[in-house]
């Protein structure tokens, strides 16, 4: 079957019938997803500040759009990535696109929320053209990343809608947009399973090296907790007895967490 060509130094993305289940991870990713530090930073010192219900709620749902945008970078990386200037790239402008995303967040609980979504909606954008470009090489992947391609699409949307509305409206599009991006793995599945069966391919599951890459973005999110923990509790003048219970508790509850 006919491919899209690329120069070999550009790097076009991998084929999906040659992912490996293991691999060592590269430093790229692991740069990759130090980026998210900043984001996942701008959360808990948030909660650490101002630990209102509101403030929790609004964190979730920032956090599950932050960890969808995860997912789908290191994702398509296992699958796609390789070691050409194309997969640098586009890497590098998913971290930017992240940067970005970190310093819009505390917008957000004040009630601004255009910032916010100018910038998801570029990070949203790149995940969209990571998942369209495979086709665009490999034509036989078209049928796997339309779903995603639709999906995103829509979310895509929604966000750029979201500049342009209230505050309260602007959050609920934010989570139409998250449950279109959330669905588009579960919409695929059925056609995913039943192509690989046709062309008499492994099922696809996830590989080992995802797997560890998820226990390595845990301990980030930990890691974010337990220093919000040290530093509200560090900012407390008077340590009273009840202070030290509950940094103890907040360090117990990262711990356990981990340990599930």
């Amino acid at each position: 079957m006919h491919k899209h060509p690329a120069p070999q130094w550009w790097g076009p993305p991998k084929n999906f019938a040659d992912r490996k289940n293991e691999r060592k991870i590269s430093w790229l990713e692991l740069f990759y997803d130090l980026v998210y530090v900043a984001a996942i930073g701008q959360l808990t010192h948030r909660i650490a500040v101002s630990p209102t219900w509101a403030t929790v709620g609004y964190s979730f749902l920032l956090f599950c759009m932050i960890f969808w945008s995860w997912v789908n970078g290191s994702q398509y990386y296992d699958l796609h990535g390789g070691d050409g200037i194309r997969t640098r790239l586009l890497t590098f402008w998913q971290m930017l696109g992240v940067a970005a995303v970190a310093i819009t967040m505390p917008d957000v609980f004040d009630g601004n929320q255009q910032g916010f979504a100018l910038t998801f909606a570029v990070l949203q954008f790149l995940i969209t053209y990571l998942w369209w470009s495979v086709g665009l090489y490999d034509p036989s992947h078209r049928v796997f990343n339309k779903f995603y391609t639709i999906h995103y699409s829509i979310g895509f949307a929604l966000l750029i809608a979201s500049i342009f509305t209230g505050y309260q409206t602007a959050i609920i599009l934010w989570i139409i947009a998250l449950v279109f991006n959330l669905t588009a793995p579960l919409t695929a599945a059925r056609t995913v399973i039943r192509v690989l069966k046709e062309r008499k391919q492994p099922a696809f599951t996830a590989s080992a090296t995802i797997v560890e890459r998820l226990g390595l973005f845990t301990i980030i999110v930990l890691t974010e907790s337990i220093l919000s923990t040290v530093g509200g509790v560090g900012e407390i003048k008077n340590k009273q007895p009840v202070v030290w219970v509950v940094f103890i508790l907040g360090i117990l509850i990262s711990f356990l967490i981990w340990n599930l």
